[in-house]
């Protein structure tokens, strides 16, 4: 099993023999912990930001070209919800859903109900 944030580390567990002549299985577990091993301190605030800053580490970063790649993306679309409601069918929580939902979903149904029925030869 992987463990992430906040209690990193990794356990293994799998049976192994029993020493000697008799075939005797019993289970092992490996575990690992990061926090057991390596001590750690708590970043505080921008820590992380700032040192990633002072070490030269662009993983955390966006070049500007970038960032303006992405509206030019974004924009229209965000612009175009906002422009055009759109004809969403809402429906209560917990319910079955649209009507509209249930209606394709039952002329689905008959259509394959009538294509299974025609390829079998059986009448309506």
């Amino acid at each position: 099993m992987l463990r992430i944030t906040p209690d990193e580390g990794i356990s293994l567990q799998f049976e192994v023999k029993r020493r000697g002549p008799v075939v005797d299985l019993s289970a092992v577990k490996m575990d690992f912990r990061y926090d057991d091993w390596f001590p750690k301190e708590p970043n505080v605030g921008y820590e992380t930001l700032i040192y990633d800053v002072m070490i030269g580490d662009p993983t955390l970063f966006m070049r500007a070209d970038m960032v303006e790649q992405a509206w030019r993306i974004v924009q229209p679309v965000l612009d175009g919800w906002a422009a055009e409601k759109a004809n969403f069918p809402n429906y209560a929580s917990g319910s079955d859903g649209p009507k509209a939902a249930r209606r394709a979903t039952w002329r689905r149904r008959g259509s394959r109900l009538a294509a299974a029925r025609s390829i079998v030869g059986a009448k309506p």
